[in-house]
């Protein structure tokens, strides 16, 4: 019996899963990061996860990068879940932002530097809060680009053909 995965109901994608996972085809990374797009919105867990499992092979450039790539909304939201995760996790928000140097722990008024500075901190010291922060903030690994879309499509690709193969 085949394993059902949370992507078979889009009609194409074992075709690009295929595609993507053979080193002999050449996939656009237009159409990558569009696919990409497309599941990580569709809300699928298993596509999630490969999307935070990727955060943790990103450097902290790539995370300024998307940072100054968000809009202020997203950013905030972001920052606010981000925030909010590192306080549930039992960690000092106040002696992180001393710690940081950030002049406010308002997330509407935290810049693109700041942001990537939280960020590079939560995913040294408490990565668990960030990957779940990405997970419900979607537009934070949207704007991680080219680098997370093809680390996670990798990994995801990977377990969809191993599913799709029992």
């Amino acid at each position: 019996m085949t394993e059902r995965f949370g992507l078979d109901d889009d009609a194409d994608v074992e075709d690009f899963m295929t595609r993507f996972s053979d080193p002999d085809t050449y996939v656009e990374p237009e159409e990558a990061t569009q696919r990409f797009g497309r599941y990580l919105d569709g809300g699928d867990p298993d596509v999630r996860r490969a999307a935070s499992a990727a955060l943790s092979q990103l450097d902290d450039e790539q995370f300024e990068r998307a940072a100054r790539s968000m809009n202020d909304d997203d950013r905030a939201g972001f920052a606010g879940g981000l925030l909010d995760k590192l306080g549930q996790s039992g960690l000092d928000i106040g002696s992180i932002l001393g710690t940081l140097g950030l002049s406010s722990g308002d997330p509407r008024s935290m810049g693109p530097d700041e942001l990537s500075k939280l960020a590079g901190y939560a995913r040294k010291t408490a990565p668990r809060a960030l990957r779940e922060t990405a997970e419900e903030q979607p537009a934070f690994m949207k704007a991680l680009g080219n680098p997370l879309v093809m680390g996670a499509l990798g990994m995801l690709a990977a377990r969809y053909l191993s599913k799709r193969n029992r």
